[in-house]
């Protein structure tokens, strides 16, 4: 009997142990060598803090960029959606004026060009919403608010259609112990959410920390970033109704974030290469994150390297949006965005 209870105390202990080893250790990139690569390439544009998410209008050449404090929050005074002109090499980000919600805290952001749709996460202090904006030169204006319970932790979003949309839910536990377990044990419990005919409902679950997520040119393929598993995945979708077919899951050796897809139909991918340094950096703005954007071919899934920051000179990657050869980043606390000629 007594045996039984030590094995049972063993396994306990090895399986958790297990589990964080093998899936959260590389994920901290101690067990990798970085380089520095591009970084002279690129100019710093000063920008309001944690410029985390961007998408380019290819039309006119206008980027959309969400910022928002989240180190040392206060009154989040400078929250908000700002334009960049990228024609204008001296251009400044502009903050946009807008209607709707007084309290918007944004975050993950998707564009529909033809209709100039503006599709924003925000996370106001009563829960999470998804707004909608019509764009109106340097101005928003708000159509709706969009609320669901199936909302818990959502972090990146990509719109198809003016009333359809996918948004990942980064975690699954609201707080607690169970978001604890659920992140140091790399859990496969967070989910992409579909948002269609004015209802949501979970499209893919059973995802590790489920992150940046896109649609092809031709809206025929999904692509979900897992960042503590350090994979993408790509799954066939009916570009009419969204719905979800075969699924392909590789590993990238790197925690992805936000995927932008550039004219190719390649994918750009910031990426924390060290998600211990860039925990530290999140307290700290005097610690340095390792940023990395990754190029990838969706079909054959060859991988480079097209920018590496390794000792604080962009810190936090969160998104590199590929626009006429050059590459702008974006990154989650600081005060600065990277252009980036390739």
């Amino acid at each position: 009997m007594r045996v039984v209870v030590f094995s049972a105390i063993a396994l306990l202990i090895l399986v958790p142990l297990g589990r964080f080893l093998y899936m959260v250790v590389p994920a901290t990139g101690v067990l990798s060598d970085f380089s520095t690569v591009a970084v002279d390439q690129c100019r710093a544009i000063e920008s309001a803090p944690g410029p985390e998410d961007i998408q380019i209008d290819h039309s006119t050449g206008i980027a959309y960029i969400s910022a928002a404090q989240r180190r040392g929050r206060t009154d989040g005074h400078l929250d908000g959606m700002y334009t960049l002109d990228l024609n204008d090499p001296d251009a400044k980000p502009r903050l946009m004026e807008r209607d709707g919600p007084s309290d918007f805290v944004p975050h993950g952001i998707s564009l529909l060009e033809e209709e100039q749709l503006l599709f924003v996460i925000s996370h106001p202090s009563t829960g999470h919403t998804v707004e909608v904006f019509k764009i109106e030169e340097n101005r928003l204006a708000h159509l709706r608010t969009i609320t669901s319970e199936l909302f818990i932790e959502p972090n990146d979003i990509v719109a198809f259609k003016p009333d359809t949309f996918y948004v990942s839910n980064f975690q699954n536990a609201r707080d607690g112990i169970g978001l604890t377990v659920e992140r140091y044990l790399g859990l496969p419990v967070t989910n992409i959410v579909q948002f269609a005919d004015g209802q949501a409902s979970i499209a893919v679950d059973g995802l590790v920390s489920a992150n940046g997520v896109n649609i092809s040119k031709d809206g025929s393929e999904l692509y979900v970033a897992e960042l503590l598993a350090q994979k993408m995945n790509t799954f066939q979708r009916d570009p009419a109704t969204g719905k979800l077919g075969k699924r392909q899951r590789f590993s990238i050796g790197t925690a992805a974030d936000n995927i932008d897809v550039g004219s190719d139909g390649d994918l750009y991918i910031a990426t924390h290469p060290n998600l211990l340094a860039f925990a530290a950096h999140a307290e700290n703005e005097n610690a340095t994150s390792p940023s990395q954007i990754i190029r990838i071919n969706p079909s054959t899934h060859a991988q480079e390297t097209v920018f590496m920051s390794i000792d604080g000179e962009f810190n936090g990657s969160s998104v590199g949006a590929f626009w006429e050869g050059n590459l702008l980043l974006g990154n989650v606390h600081d005060p600065q965005i990277m252009r980036c000629s390739l």
